[in-house]
């Protein structure tokens, strides 16, 4: 029962802290976001892209591991709406997320031939993007608040 509720502990502050490293990557990345960016500035975004995947798919073990494993069961969570909802945004963030990354990544490319000092045309649709994830990750708290207490089961 110990070693159960020990790894259950930390499987979910490992989801936490995975979340909250996101959630600061996320807005690291709009704040170095501007036009134009010059390489070392889109070197630096693609780092914090980087982090910004791997907490992502940190997030989303743990969360399988909750949802499988150390949480409720998955029968519980089945049962409410929002848990739904909290996935279905978690998909539209991931989806959203691969616009910077492949714009960044073919930055990256043209920006090693670049010459000193000079800088790139950021897509204004980057920004966009980055505005919209941190929307829709900042609403992902409130639906894991309303699942943890069952609000709006289904019956």
């Amino acid at each position: 029962m110990v070693r159960r509720m020990n790894a259950d502990v930390l499987i979910a502050w490992l989801h936490y802290v995975s979340f909250m490293v996101l959630f600061a990557a996320l807005t690291a990345e709009h704040l170095l976001t501007k036009k134009p960016i010059t390489a070392p500035e889109l070197k630096r975004v693609t780092i914090i892209d980087a982090v910004y995947g791997t907490s992502f798919v940190l997030v989303v073990i743990t969360g399988l591991m909750k949802l499988m494993h150390y949480g409720k069961g998955a029968a519980y969570y089945m049962k409410v709406w929002q848990f739904h909802a909290k996935i279905t945004l978690i998909l539209l963030v991931f989806l959203i997320s691969l616009y910077p990354t492949f714009t960044f990544l073919k930055l990256k490319r043209r920006a090693r031939e670049l010459p000193e000092g000079e800088t790139l045309e950021l897509p204004a649709g980057v920004k966009h993007a980055l505005r919209l994830q941190l929307l829709l990750v900042a609403l992902i708290p409130l639906f894991a608040a309303a699942v943890a207490r069952a609000v709006g089961q289904f019956e």
